[in-house]
């Protein structure tokens, strides 16, 4: 009879106790989600959805941010510099109306940069911020990351062409229409 309890009782510990403490190590990552799972020792580990990210209780933190896209509506005015052909100031005003796709980036670093600038503020400063950074008045163009190839492909690429010559500055200033579609990266 003893024997028959012991049976039961190591039955019962392998099929409800194992998989129990099993599944509080690991938590699902849904799809369209990012999990970043930080260890006691200090390092970060990034689960992207659909999956499983692997925790341990006490000995890790986790959070969960949304990887789909922002849809931003702007609605940008602004006038030009110009002058005419006296000197004389004739600004030319703008208005852009425009739709801004943004998304977390891909690479490890810019996940962690979004998780710590961007999704640390409220959902209303996270708007805020992602339109004041779209509609920036700011003379100088959008940050552009060049491609990284591998070493192989490096050394098969054609050999850069010269540029085409500068034209003399103009006179007169074009208006300068501001479209970005931008990732939220770090600096």
């Amino acid at each position: 009879m003893n024997s028959l309890i012991l049976i039961a009782a190591v039955v019962f510990g392998v099929l409800v106790v194992l998989p129990m403490i099993v599944a509080s190590f690991l938590r699902n990552v849904e799809a369209g989600t990012i999990r970043l799972v930080s260890w006691l020792a200090g390092g970060t580990v990034i689960y992207r959805g659909p999956g499983k990210s692997k925790e341990i209780p006490l000995l890790t933190t986790g959070t969960t941010i949304s990887s789909k896209v922002i849809n931003v509506d702007l609605d940008i005015t602004d006038q030009t510099a110009d002058l005419d052909e006296n000197g004389t100031p004739q600004p030319i005003k703008v208005r852009v109306l425009a739709s801004a796709i943004v998304s977390v980036g891909d690479t490890d670093q810019l996940i962690k940069t979004a998780a710590n600038r961007f999704f640390a503020k409220p959902e209303v400063d996270q708007m805020n911020t992602i339109t004041d950074l779209l509609s920036s008045t700011n003379s100088s163009p959008p940050r552009v990351r060049r491609a990284h190839f591998p070493r192989s492909r490096r050394a098969r690429r054609p050999a850069r062409r010269s540029r085409r010559p500068r034209r003399a500055p103009s006179s007169r200033r074009r208006p300068a229409i501001p479209s970005r579609t931008t990732t939220i990266r770090s600096p």
